[in-house]
C-alpha cells in the first residue's frame, strides 16, 4: 500500500490486483489487499454487491489512482438556517437530494449510491457552470457534526455560441480539508458510476473510498485520512446534487448551477451500527428527508429539487432558469 501526502492531505493506495482477479470469488484477505470492499454478510447488501460486479465482469479493470489537490472548489456542510417554507423537508443553498439519520444509539459507517453522470448544459453563453454529484457521511445542516466525508463526480460546462465545452472527473474530500481529484479515473457524461465510502464508525480518522465505472468496467480505490483534529461522527448520510462553493483570487462565491436535467440515485444504502457493533441497520436513502436547493438563505426561489422516489431511489431535478440562478 503506497502512502502519499499532498499539501498536507494524507492518502493511501492499494496494490493493483493480478490479471484474472475476480472480486466475486477472491478471498477476504485478497479483497482487502487490493482495495476492494469486503463481501457483505447481509443478504440485501450481498445481492447489490453481486449485481454490480456481475455487470462489469467481462470488462473489469482496476487502475491505481493518481491525485491532485484542488484549492478552488469547496463543499460547505453547515450554512445559515433556511426558513422552512416551500415544498421540501429541508432547504439548502448548495444541496439538493436526500438525507437520512441513523436510529437512536447508532451511527453511520458506510454509504453507497449509483447514478448516471448527466450531460450538463450551460443556460447562458460565456458563463461557466459547476455541478457535483456525491455521497457522504456527516455535515448535514440539521445535525451536530462539522466534518463531511464524501466522494463523487464533478462536472463543469461553458457555452460559446451553440457549443458546450464540458469536463468531468472523480473527486473526494474530507471537509474541512481540500478537494482531492483523481484525474486518471476515466469517467464521462452518460457513464453510470457507483461510489462507496467506508469507515470504521464513530471516531474514525480514515475512509476507504471505492469508485466503479459500471459503463466501462474500470474501478479504483483509495484511503483518505481526515484532517488533523477531525474524526467521523456518523450522524447523517446523504446523496446530493450540488452547486459547489468556489474560491478564486481570495473571493468566495456560489457556483452557477448548470442544466443537468435530472439525476436518479439508486441502490442508496447507508449502514449504521451501535458503538460496540452488536446491532446494525441498513437505512434506505429514500426513506426520510428530501432536500431542495434554493437561491439563498433569505430567498426560497428553487434551483434544484430532491424527491424520494422509493426506499433506495432519490431523484434530483433541475428547476433553475435564466443564468442558472432562477
Amino acid at each position: 500500500m503506497g502512502r502519499i501526502t499532498l499539501d498536507g492531505v494524507k492518502l493511501r493506495t492499494f496494490t493493483p490486483p493480478p490479471p484474472g482477479f475476480d472480486p466475486l470469488s477472491a478471498s477476504a484477505m485478497d479483497l482487502l489487499a487490493h482495495g476492494f470492499p469486503a463481501r457483505p454478510d447481509n443478504p440485501q447488501q450481498l445481492e447489490l454487491y453481486h449485481r454490480v460486479f456481475n455487470r462489469i465482469r467481462n470488462r473489469f479493470q482496476y487502475i491505481q489512482p493518481e491525485f491532485e489537490i484542488s484549492k478552488n472548489t469547496r463543499r460547505v456542510p453547515k450554512l445559515s438556517p433556511i426558513p422552512a417554507v416551500g415544498t421540501g423537508n429541508e432547504f439548502h443553498t448548495l444541496w439538493s437530494g436526500g438525507v437520512v439519520v441513523p436510529p437512536a444509539g447508532q451511527s453511520f459507517r458506510w454509504i453507497v449510491g449509483e447514478w448516471t453522470v448527466s450531460n450538463v448544459a450551460a443556460p447562458t453563453e460565456g458563463q461557466t457552470y459547476f455541478c457535483a454529484t456525491w455521497v457522504g457521511i456527516d455535515g448535514n445542516v440539521t445535525v451536530q457534526s462539522t466534518d463531511l466525508c464524501q466522494a463523487g463526480i464533478n462536472t463543469d460546462v461553458t457555452r460559446n455560441g451553440t457549443s458546450n465545452t464540458r469536463h468531468c472527473y472523480a473527486w473526494c474530500e474530507w471537509f474541512p480539508g481540500p478537494q482531492v481529484t483523481i484525474p486518471n479515473f476515466p469517467v464521462t457524461f452518460g457513464d453510470t458510476v457507483q461510489v462507496l465510502v467506508c469507515t470504521s464508525g464513530v471516531g474514525a480518522t480514515e475512509a476507504t473510498i471505492y469508485f466503479i465505472n459500471i459503463t466501462s468496467g474500470v474501478t479504483t480505490s483509495l484511503v483518505l485520512d481526515a484532517p488533523a483534529t477531525v474524526s467521523l461522527v456518523g450522524d447523517s448520510a446523504q446523496w446530493v446534487v450540488e452547486r459547489p462553493q468556489l474560491t478564486q483570487d481570495g473571493a468566495t462565491t456560489f457556483a452557477l448551477l448548470p442544466d443537468y436535467g435530472q439525476v436518479f440515485f439508486s441502490g442508496c444504502q447507508a449502514a449504521s451500527f451501535s458503538q460496540d457493533g452488536s446491532s446494525r441497520t441498513v437505512v434506505g436513502g429514500g426513506t426520510q428527508v428530501r432536500i431542495d436547493m434554493v437561491e439563498a438563505a433569505t430567498d426560497d426561489t428553487p434551483l434544484s429539487n430532491g424527491f424520494l422516489v422509493a426506499d433506495e431511489v432519490i431523484q434530483c431535478v433541475w428547476v433553475a432558469s435564466g443564468d442558472g440562478r432562477f
